[in-house]
């Protein structure tokens, strides 16, 4: 499938520009969880704003799944917010079940570095794409 790229940045460009801006967000509220988390394990602090800061990285994931697709992003764009957003509702259930199974805390920690790198790629193809590219996954 062919994609007008350069189109889709000038003819939409605050959708695109938010995009940008929220991927950005998103990708320094999951780093923020991987710090609490680390915190939290080393006893340095409690799970509880790991947790609303995951919420928050699920709302974010959201919207940009929603600015994907309405600032026309390339496919590969869109499917890619599609799996983020995906992740982080996973995420966020893991959390939750985490509280009560070891299991599900031994899940939340690798798909949190899955998440984390998917979002990383999320928040550069979303710069290339602003800047007249064609994205992360060329």
């Amino acid at each position: 499938m062919t994609t007008n790229v350069q189109a889709t940045s000038t003819s939409r460009p605050g959708l695109v520009r938010a995009y940008v801006i929220v991927t950005a967000i998103l990708t320094l509220l999951v780093l923020i969880q991987a710090i609490l988390a680390g915190r939290g394990i080393a006893g340095l602090g409690n799970f509880l704003t790991h947790g609303y800061v995951g919420n928050a990285s699920f709302v974010a994931g959201f919207v940009a799944a929603l600015l994907a697709v309405v600032s026309k992003m390339p496919q590969r764009q869109v499917v890619l917010a599609g799996i983020v957003l995906l992740l982080l509702f996973t995420q966020t259930g893991l959390g939750y079940v985490a509280r009560d199974s070891v299991e599900a805390a031994a899940w939340h920690v690798p798909l949190g570095i899955i998440t984390f790198s998917l979002v990383v790629l999320q928040h550069v193809g979303a710069i290339s794409v602003s800047k007249g590219g064609k994205g992360s996954s060329s």
